[in-house]
This record gives structure tokens, C-alpha cells and sequence, in this order.
């Protein structure tokens, strides 16, 4: 246990902390690291040679996580480290236009479970003007997706799950 601080120990003997999960950032084809993982020796921090031996590509600097200083992290500390990479990722607008992934139901103008191609142009074109009005980036309009390849039967209507699976494939393809 870490009782270089003695807010964490007690909340961690309390049984307060012990069972909240800090997963880090995960890269495509890797599993989530969490907490556990980067705490080898078991001792409930992590310290700098333990960050390194861990750290994935897109993690900061282990200053960046260490709030107080000390030279080791909490759980706490990496719960704050991932919530604002969550943050940072999101505000950039990486892999979207700046914010949440489209669901079927903004597209689904009718709501009917099928998507038709002047359903998803027009809600496309409401999701752009939203975000131009927005003063968001427009980086990815390049990338955008085309009906035709979301309705991949070619029979003039997407389902559900036809819409997540291309929105799946278009993610990586754009990665």
C-alpha cells in the first residue's frame, strides 16, 4: 500500500478505491492497460521505472501523471491522467468531426430501422452544419462516408447493424 499518502492509504483500506478500474489508453489490436498491470511489485503505485516499462505509445510523461510529485502514482492520479487524455482526444476532434459518433438513430429520420439514402444525406448534412456552425474542425469531411458504401447489399436500405459495421471499417481504414 502506498502510505506516502495518507488520504489514499485510508480510502484504499476503507475499501473505497480498491475496486475502481483505471484502464489506459488502448491502440488498435492491444489490450487496455490498467493500473494493475503498470503496479509490478504489487504495492499499489506505480513509480517511474514501472511507468516506462508499461507506457504505450500515446501515454504523456510520467511528470504529467505524477499531480503531487512524489514520484509515484495512485490510481487516483491515473484516473485523472486518463480522463484527460479522454478530454484532449475528444476536444481535437480525432477520428471525427469533433465530438460523438453518429448513432443509426440520427440518421433513422423516420425511424423505421432503415436507413435510405436521403435519410443519411440529409442527417449527414445536418451533422456538418452543426459542427461548421460550432466553429468545430472539418479535418475529416475528406474521409466522409458515402451511402453506397454503407449499403453494402446495394439493396437501397441499411440496417442497424449494416451502419455500425461500416462506421467499424471506416474508423480503421481512417486511424
Amino acid at each position: 500500500m502506498n502510505t506516502r499518502n495518507p488520504i489514499i492509504a485510508t480510502l484504499f483500506a476503507a475499501g473505497l478505491l480498491a475496486g475502481i478500474p483505471v484502464a489506459m489508453a488502448q491502440m488498435p489490436g492491444q489490450a487496455p492497460l490498467d493500473f494493475d498491470q503498470l503496479d509490478r511489485n504489487g504495492d499499489q503505485s506505480v513509480d517511474r521505472d514501472e511507468y516506462l516499462a508499461g507506457k504505450r505509445s500515446r501515454m504523456p510523461d510520467f511528470s504529467f501523471a505524477d499531480n503531487d510529485g512524489n514520484g509515484f502514482l495512485s490510481r487516483e492520479e491515473m484516473a485523472t491522467m486518463l480522463q484527460a487524455m479522454r478530454k484532449k482526444r475528444q476536444g481535437s476532434g480525432q477520428g471525427r468531426m469533433g465530438g460523438t459518433p453518429p448513432t443509426f438513430s440520427d440518421f433513422d429520420r423516420d425511424g423505421n430501422g432503415i436507413l435510405t439514402e436521403s435519410e443519411f444525406i440529409e442527417a449527414r448534412g445536418e451533422r456538418i452544419r452543426q459542427r461548421a456552425e460550432q466553429g468545430k474542425p472539418m479535418r475529416g469531411t475528406k474521409n466522409i462516408m458515402e451511402f453506397s458504401g454503407i449499403d453494402r447489399n446495394g439493396d437501397g436500405g441499411v440496417t442497424a447493424d449494416e451502419f455500425a459495421a461500416a462506421l467499424q471499417r471506416h474508423r480503421m481504414q481512417h486511424r
